[in-house]
C-alpha cells in the first residue's frame, strides 16, 4: 500500500510532466520504455503501467519510441528540473515489481555514464524507494504476526 506522501508526490511529479512540451513528454515515455525492459522482461503489470502513463500523458507511443534515446536523454537531462522530475520517474519505474535486479543496476550504470543522467539523483531516488519497500515489509510483518 503506498504512503500518503508517496501518492502525494507522485500526482505533483505527474502533473509537472503533464506541464511539458509534447516532445519532452516524449521523450520520457521513450527512456521509460527501456527502463521497464531493463532486466530483461516487461511484464503484464509493468506494460499496464506503461501504458496508463502514456495514455495519461496522451503520447502517441509509436511517435515516441521513434525518437533516438541519446537525443531523449539530452532533453530531459537539459534542466535541472526536468532532470529531477525525469529521474523520480525513472526510479520508480526500476521499481514497478517490487525488485531491483542486478541486471537493473546495470542498467542504470549505463545510463548515467553513457547519457549523463545525475547519478547521485538516481541513486537518492533508488536508495528513497528501497527505503520505502522495506518499510513496508517491516509494516506488514509486524502486522501478520
Amino acid at each position: 500500500m503506498a504512503s500518503l506522501l508517496g501518492v502525494i508526490t507522485k500526482a505533483i511529479e505527474k502533473r509537472r510532466v503533464h506541464l511539458w512540451p509534447m516532445e519532452a513528454k516524449e521523450a520520457l515515455v521513450r527512456v521509460l520504455y527501456e527502463v521497464y525492459r531493463a532486466d530483461g522482461s516487461f511484464s503484464e503489470a509493468e506494460l499496464a503501467e506503461y501504458r496508463a502513463f502514456v495514455m495519461a500523458l496522451g503520447v502517441d507511443v509509436e511517435r515516441a519510441l521513434g525518437h533516438d534515446l541519446k537525443a531523449s536523454f539530452a532533453l530531459l537531462t537539459s534542466s535541472p528540473a526536468r532532470q529531477r522530475v525525469a529521474t523520480t520517474w525513472i526510479a520508480a519505474a526500476l521499481f514497478a515489481n517490487q525488485a531491483y535486479t542486478p541486471a537493473e543496476q546495470a542498467f542504470v550504470n549505463r545510463i548515467t555514464t553513457k547519457y549523463g543522467l545525475d547519478a547521485a539523483l538516481l541513486s537518492h531516488e533508488i536508495r528513497r524507494i528501497q527505503g520505502r519497500l522495506l518499510d513496508q515489509t517491516l509494516r506488514d510483518a509486524l502486522q501478520r504476526n
